[in-house]
């Protein structure tokens, strides 16, 4: 009777600490750092003018977005693209985008801003003007893209930046 004790206690494991089931560690957590992201523009007249401004300009925003695929992993998904149809004027405008979030060592997003006139016909511009437009980014100013034509000359395809969120 105490061979098969003895036995059956060391077959089970009994009284042996190394063999007992221990505790599973948490997986670590991955974080996100989210941001604030908006575009500032202004149309700035060239040489005191006030007529012959650009009616139909574009700003195009393309941000891209981080994407859970588990419980701590993650990656970028397909931009998402805002389009907006600036009214012209020469004090400066803020459109606000959603929160862009960024993963510390690995994902940095990217947001594209790109700027241009729309005419049916190409035709030379009236007066000189500059579009700035800042993206700014949990409240700084990250990158600045002008679009900066003369008077006579047939405004540019387009301006463009693209800037990559640095957590």
């Amino acid at each position: 009777m105490l061979v098969l004790a003895t036995m059956t206690c060391l077959s089970i494991g009994c009284g042996h600490p190394e063999e007992t089931p221990q505790p599973r560690q948490p997986a670590p957590v991955a974080f996100l750092s989210t941001h604030t992201v908006s575009v500032r523009y202004q149309v700035r007249p060239g040489g005191g003018a006030s007529q012959g401004l650009p009616q139909a300009l574009n700003l195009l925003v393309e941000y891209e977005r981080v994407g859970q695929t588990g419980p701590t992993s993650y990656r970028l998904l397909p931009p998402t693209v805002e389009l907006h149809d600036p009214v012209v004027r020469d004090s400066a405008q803020e459109a606000f985008l959603s929160r862009v979030a960024a993963h510390p060592g690995t994902l940095r997003p990217y947001v594209t801003v790109t700027i241009w006139e729309e005419q049916a016909l190409p035709t030379a511009a009236r007066t000189s003007y500059e579009v700035t437009c800042d993206l700014v980014l949990d409240g700084k100013v990250a990158e600045r893209t002008t679009y900066s034509v003369v008077a006579g000359q047939v405004p540019p395809l387009m301006a463009s930046s693209r800037t990559q969120i640095m957590p």
